[in-house]
């Protein structure tokens, strides 16, 4: 029987690795230099770089670039929730439990005031959520779990239509509101 010569198929293999390993050793030092950029006048406590760009062998050209922040000011939610809150209820009035009955008054439909903002859906993914950033926020020394980060990115996109649905919802309301 005869052999068959893979060197030139294992040389071809060497060098697309080759490539896609210098493809991911320039994407992270671009994206370390953006973030820095970006984070430079921010008040964050960390940015962390998880995922495939970090592992060798691991990155591809469809990969994406995960970020974690610590201490992000910029929660463009809790500002749009606060502002609903304030402007249609009172304040919510437990410090110690805010972001949590934030969330859950976003996610009740208040008659005569205003509808819901969250369907459940919607509510389901964002406490979930907001239940894994106060761990991450107040435990010392936590360690991210990559798969519980991957399982919450892929909810997020999955659920993602739901979320911007309800937030059109809402902005019709506010928009038949005004026009009354």
């Amino acid at each position: 029987m005869k052999k068959t010569d893979l060197s030139l198929l294992s040389k071809r293999l060497d060098e697309e690795y080759e490539e896609r390993e210098r493809r991911r050793r320039e994407t992270l030092k671009k994206t370390i230099e953006s973030l820095k950029t970006y984070f430079k006048d921010k008040h964050v406590g960390k940015v962390i770089l998880v995922g495939s760009v970090l592992m060798e062998g691991r990155f591809y050209p469809f990969s994406d670039i995960d970020v974690a922040v610590d201490g992000l000011e910029e929660d463009y939610f809790k500002t749009l929730a606060e502002e609903i809150a304030k402007t249609f209820e009172n304040k919510v009035e437990d410090p110690a439990k805010y972001h949590r009955e934030l969330l859950k008054r976003m996610y009740m439909d208040i008659p005569g005031i205003r509808p819901k903002l969250l369907s459940q859906e919607s509510y389901r993914v964002l406490d979930e959520i907001r239940g894994f950033r106060h761990i991450f926020r107040h435990a010392y020394d936590y360690e991210l779990d990559q798969e519980r980060v991957d399982n919450l990115k892929q909810k997020i996109i999955m659920n993602w239509d739901h979320i911007k649905k309800d937030m059109h919802c809402f902005m019709s309301f506010l928009q038949d509101t005004l026009r009354d």
